[in-house]
């Protein structure tokens, strides 16, 4: 598949030189998806598609549990994400000054080809939704 590049505000990317907008594919594409759904709260997007997005019941709260929110993860990423064929090595790092997490997962893919350094040691690759998560 093929996708506008987006940067982490939100916004396109265009090229400097030729002020095209720049298009991104395979594992790239892949990893900007599952950052896309991540993205979403489930319910944001009632109209269109309701369960579309990530249920923040177990990541916002009092009640928090890095165990649950880690499944929540996975669950939407396998459920929404058709070419993910699995999730493990869910891990959230917490920076509390700045009221942000990062979430990081292994995300195993049969339709992706491997294209470097997005990938560990096993072939899995690296998934990393950052700084403006805001979770």
């Amino acid at each position: 598949m093929r996708d506008l590049m987006i940067e982490p505000d939100g916004d396109v990317v265009q090229d400097e030189l030729s002020h095209d907008l720049v298009e991104v594919s395979g594992t790239d594409e892949l990893m900007q998806s599952c950052g896309e759904v991540l993205g979403i709260e489930q319910g944001e997007m009632d109209e269109l598609a309701p369960d579309c997005g990530l249920p923040l019941d177990n990541i916002l709260g009092k009640a928090y549990n890095d165990n649950y929110a880690a499944q929540d993860i996975s669950d939407t990423l396998m459920n929404q994400e058709p070419r993910v064929d699995a999730v493990d090595g869910v891990d959230i790092t917490h920076d509390l000054a700045k009221r942000t997490s990062e979430i990081f997962a292994n995300i195993h893919s049969s339709d992706i080809q491997n294209s470097g350094n997005q990938y560990d040691d096993q072939g899995n690759l690296k998934l990393t939704v950052g700084d403006s998560s805001g979770i």
